[in-house]
């Protein structure tokens, strides 16, 4: 595969893998893995950011890439019934948020939901997000991060990101 396709291929992955504020060691691992092999240096620190250096001549140009590794992410809060209550961790309108899907990072692994309209009758208030996991529902605890469920596509025929 040429160079360009691999940059399609990673920033798809990339885009795909959970990583909220806090929890970004599936980006870094991802990051690693590809670096690896590529006669870079690569170190992870106590606070999880990655680093790849590569030598070169002293009158060589430096070159310095930086990104984040999280994304604006959510945290279940509460619990009601077979529904979890969220809270951004990060800033984002909360009315963007029904109906699209998502994933809460159980401790026993990622669990599915959607984010559903608050009901009366079931005593949410109105001014939350609340997901449904469905059955799943009794893997879910207050604390537990949640990110979107994104279905990354290309917006033109090309697949190109300009």
């Amino acid at each position: 595969m040429n160079k360009v396709g691999t940059i399609k291929e990673n920033l798809l992955q990339l885009i795909s893998l959970p990583g909220p504020s806090g929890f970004e060691t599936p980006v870094s691992d991802f990051i690693m893995r590809e670096l690896q092999g590529l006669d870079y240096v690569v170190e992870r620190d106590g606070m999880g950011n990655v680093t790849a250096t590569k030598g070169g001549s002293e009158d060589a140009p430096l070159f310095l890439l930086t990104a984040h590794m999280d994304e604006v992410g959510l945290v279940v809060t509460k619990l009601r019934g077979s529904f979890a209550a969220v809270e951004f961790v990060g800033t984002i309108n909360m009315n963007i948020c029904y109906g699209l899907p998502f994933r809460i990072l159980t401790e026993t692994g990622p669990i599915p939901a959607v984010a559903c309209s608050p009901s009366v009758h079931l005593d949410q208030e109105f001014k939350q997000v609340w997901l449904d996991p469905g059955a799943r529902w009794d893997r879910v605890q207050p604390g537990d991060p949640v990110v979107f469920d994104p279905d990354p596509r290309w917006l033109d025929d090309d697949e190109t990101i300009l």
